[in-house]
Order: structure tokens, then sequence, then C-alpha cells
């Protein structure tokens, strides 16, 4: 069980930061696409300037809500698709890394 936790430690360490990064890109890619082709529904959700990222910012929640599904683009919406679905790989991999540093280190001690 301890060798098993520990692959998974290891594995789910590997992969967050590509995860992540690839969530990142994906949204920039997103937001990019809809500054240019929709503008007046960037100007809905456009972050405040002095505003710091978040998970309830206006964009994000355009995302994890399926908002973009509103709008009739098959380009933004397989754009939304795949952010809202990277966006939960990298919750779900920052998650396994976590609870199997967490069981690994009370295995080990």
């Amino acid at each position: 069980m301890e060798t098993f936790v520990g692959i998974v430690f290891l594995l789910s360490a590997l992969a967050v930061l590509p995860a992540f990064a690839a969530s990142i890109h994906c949204s920039s890619r997103l937001t990019s696409y809809l500054r240019q082709r929709h503008p007046s529904t960037w100007a809905e959700i456009a972050p405040d300037s002095l505003s710091e990222p978040s998970l309830s910012a206006p964009v994000t929640r355009f995302v994890t809500q399926r908002a973009y599904r509103e709008i009739d683009d098959a380009h933004l919406n397989a754009l939304g698709d795949s952010c809202f679905r990277l966006l939960y790989v990298a919750a779900a991999i920052f998650l396994a890394f976590v609870f199997s540093g967490l069981t690994y280190g009370a295995l080990k001690a």
C-alpha cells in the first residue's frame, strides 16, 4: 500500500504543474478570443485592472458556469469546454497530490 501511495504521490507531483500551466494557457486563449470576437461579452466579464486573479472572478465564473454556451460560436464553445475540463483536471491532480502526500506521510510515520 505504501508503495502505491508513493507512486501516486510522485506521479501527481510531476503532473500538477503541467496541468495548471495547460489550464492557464487555455484560459488565456479563451479570453483573447472573447476580447477579439465578442467584445460586448468581454466588456461584461472583463476583470478590473486593479483586482487580483481569483476563482470568484467573472471570467472564471464564465467558464465554470459554462455561460459561453449561450453564445452561438462553435470555436468559443470548444475553447470553453477545453478550459472547463482542464480546470477540473488540474484541480483533481492537485487534490491527488495533497491527499497522497498526506497519506504517504502518515504511512511512513
